[in-house]
């Protein structure tokens, strides 16, 4: 097999290579190479269940590291580390949401420890 020859099925190789990589790419949509992302499970289980803080309106929260997960019409519907499941619409919030949510999303749940009906005044998405 002469060096020439040797070129050119390199060449085709790599050709061949190139339009499966395309046809891959538009097929799903998305990326093929997704080796830096990190999932939300993964993020969620380096923050602690919860802490105890107080902000500017001098008032204590407790903090609930949760996940997003189910948005049925206009509640959001989501869990913490430790189980504590709990839903909520923007209109029942004190503050409105900063971004959208959706399933999966990582977020911080503010209950305003004072308060003994709607706890639950504010959510800011993590990741």
């Amino acid at each position: 097999m002469t060096l020439e020859l040797k070129k050119k099925i390199l060449a085709l190789l790599l050709f061949i290579l190139f339009v499966l990589l395309i046809i891959k790419y538009f097929v799903t949509g998305i990326p093929t190479f997704h080796f830096f992302d990190k999932s939300s499970k993964d993020v969620l289980m380096k923050l602690p269940e919860s802490e105890t803080i107080t902000l500017k309106n001098e008032k204590e929260y407790k903090v609930f590291y949760c996940e997003i997960t189910k948005v049925q019409d206009d509640t959001y519907f989501a869990q913490s580390k430790d189980g504590f499941k709990f839903s909520f619409t923007e209109e029942s919030l004190d503050e409105p949401l900063k971004q959208s949510l959706k399933e999966g999303d990582i977020i911080k749940a503010y209950f305003d420890i004072s308060s003994s009906v709607n706890g639950l005044s504010k959510v800011e998405k993590i990741k």
